[in-house]
């Protein structure tokens, strides 16, 4: 159901509408009192030494190594350097553009 209120606001379709409705925003009140149930702060730049497992993070680092690994599906592993330690990206699902996009030296 879509509400006239929100749909006076510049830049909100009726599929964002809709979707606001579905989680219970239907006024201009409802919106603004609407609080997220997490926060992610993407401006801050940590070092992958200081990640634990299951960390949510942004870092700063170096391309050392990619691997297609095939299987059932194929998969994008792409190892990354910063200096204080090293991580592994799996791409479950990639595009082929992804190989010239992730260099190694990047």
């Amino acid at each position: 159901m879509l509400n006239n209120l929100l749909q006076k606001i510049n830049n909100i379709t009726s599929s964002t509408a809709d979707k606001l409705s579905e989680l219970g925003i239907i006024t201009y009140w409802d919106l603004l009192l609407h609080i997220p149930n997490r926060y992610q702060d993407l401006t801050s730049i940590q070092k992958i030494g200081q990640l634990s497992v299951g960390d949510t993070a942004q870092f700063d680092c170096e391309i050392i190594d990619i691997e297609i690994i095939n299987g059932r599906s194929k998969r994008l592993q792409i190892t990354v350097s910063d200096g204080s330690g090293i991580a592994s990206l799996m791409f479950f699902n990639f595009y082929s553009n992804y190989i010239t996009q992730y260099k190694v030296g990047r």
